[in-house]
């Protein structure tokens, strides 16, 4: 755990006195329990706030002027989002906190890497692989990344808000294939807003980095590890239905509340709101190379059907 406390947490408790231009903040330790993993950002920000719909609201601290019209842009996205997780994962609360999105004021990077990187999979490149939620509802974006925000702001980052801090203590240390959950969260939320063909795209990317004759050697190749695990979700969903596949979640994270879970803990909450075993596909999924030829098969045609449609609306 990092030995500092969240900036933005303390400067709630903040006492500010204006002088002309210059606000001036005196910061009182103070950060709450459920932040698991307290963090600190300091230095010369640009503020500027937006109003969502829902009543939800966003903060942004930039360190310069004209990234805050980028940042902006990301109000649409984020409000679609927001409102997919509270769906997916069931509300957070009664309340509407603000969400903050703060850029990182460290050219070399705020955050290492400590996390499987999905961005590619869901994104098709590797652009926005440093953003982090660094409290329940906090977002750290590497400077470099920031021009990206409103796609990194509908990514795993975000899902971490109602997976990680105060719901699951063992969150950032999951393993696979729990620890693809957030991107298949987010590949949700951008198939909900952008339509099937995220779907599709996000599959195919996947498949793509599967051997169709793949060994059982396979299995401990990183990218080939986080491709299964993200696919498997997919198949999950695809085998028990996508009302009860949400159910199961909502179930798992309702009952494991505070205690962490896992990968048991997910096939008992599917087996309990699917009435069907559910144990033997994942671990066959698992722990067999590649994937099922009649799973690649079915969603390489639905791509196919993808594409064509694609073609025949842009004549």
């Amino acid at each position: 755990m990092r030995d500092v406390e969240v900036l933005r947490r303390a400067a709630r408790h903040a006492h500010r006195e204006r002088r002309a231009d210059v606000a001036e903040l005196r910061l009182e330790r103070a950060f709450a329990v459920e932040d698991l993993n307290p963090f600190v950002i300091a230095g010369r920000f640009l503020e500027t706030r937006q109003d969502l719909p829902q009543k939800e609201k966003v903060t942004f601290w930039s360190l310069q002027q004209s990234e805050i019209s980028g940042l902006q842009q990301a109000g649409d996205s984020l409000t679609k989002t927001l409102g997919f997780f509270d769906s997916f994962f069931g509300r957070r609360g009664k309340s509407h906190p603000p969400l903050w999105v703060v850029e990182c004021p460290i050219a070399a990077g705020c955050s290492p890497q400590t996390t499987s990187n999905y961005s590619f999979l869901l994104y098709g490149s590797a652009e926005n692989r440093s953003v982090e939620m660094i409290s329940r509802d906090t977002v750290l974006i590497e400077s470099h990344n920031s021009q990206n925000v409103s796609d990194a702001l509908a990514g795993p980052a975000l899902a971490a808000g109602w997976l990680g801090y105060g719901l699951n203590p063992g969150f950032y240390q999951q393993q696979p294939p729990m620890s693809a959950l957030p991107a298949f969260a987010s590949a949700l939320a951008r198939e909900a807003a952008s339509g099937s063909r995220i779907r599709s795209e996000i599959v195919g990317r996947a498949l793509a980095k599967i051997p169709v004759d793949a060994t059982r050697a396979s299995n401990s190749d990183p990218d080939i590890t986080r491709a299964k695990s993200l696919l498997l979700f997919y198949a999950l969903r695809d085998r028990v239905g996508p009302d009860t596949f949400q159910k199961a979640i909502q179930h798992m994270l309702y009952a494991r509340q505070s205690r962490g879970f896992d990968i048991t803990d997910m096939i008992s909450a599917l087996e309990e709101e699917s009435h069907q075993p559910v144990g033997p596909f994942i671990r066959e999924w698992l722990h067999s190379p590649g994937v099922p030829a009649n799973f690649r098969a079915a969603n390489s045609q639905s791509a196919v059907r993808q594409e064509s449609f694609a073609q025949e609306e842009s004549r």
